[in-house]
């Protein structure tokens, strides 16, 4: 039921039950609800699945685990917590993100087509490339703040020196000290 406090808990992947590695940890401190939030991926290369977790504080464990010694104690039978299961993910069906990329550049082309003089551009047209746009950019934007707050640096320059220049900017995500 419980854990003792230096036993390393080893996370298995939900996919192929594998081992897998923290890509991403913002650490409790750091989170409103004070809990550990970690982006794991598979160890093998084959299976390459990636999960996520949010951890609760030992002082919680070792609570729910007081409660349930007290409950013995005084005759009273705890009820038995049912497990979750995990639902395995199903394989990618659809890489969104880099279909909504792919588009970008003829979103901006037609942005760019609709303000010339002499054109009549198609309203939803306009409205949808302006969505994409907005899309993209809000995109980039979570990305670099998720950067900044596990304390990594993007790989793609460009959202490399966007989450430099939010550094500067305070993140209402954080809790303050």
């Amino acid at each position: 039921m419980g854990y003792d406090a230096h036993e390393v808990v080893r996370m298995k992947c939900p996919a192929c039950q594998g081992p897998t590695s923290a890509v991403q940890t913002i650490p409790a401190e750091r989170r409103n609800d004070g809990r550990v939030y970690r982006v794991r991926k598979c160890r093998d290369p084959e299976c390459g699945a990636t999960c996520s977790t949010l951890e609760d504080f030992h002082r919680a464990v070792v609570a729910e685990e007081q409660a349930l010694k007290e409950a013995e104690q005084a005759g009273r039978r705890p009820r038995p917590q049912p497990a979750i299961p995990i639902a395995v993910p199903p394989p990618v069906m659809y890489d969104l993100e880099g279909e909504l990329e792919k588009g970008l550049p003829q979103a901006v082309d037609y942005i760019i087509h609709a303000v010339k003089p002499g054109t009549t551009p198609d309203k939803v047209k306009l409205d949808a490339a302006k969505w994409l746009i907005d899309d993209r950019r809000r995109w980039r934007i979570q990305t670099a703040e998720q950067a900044n707050r596990a304390g990594e640096t993007p790989n793609d320059p460009a959202l490399a020196q966007l989450a430099s220049v939010l550094r500067l900017v305070p993140d209402p995500e954080a809790v303050e000290a």
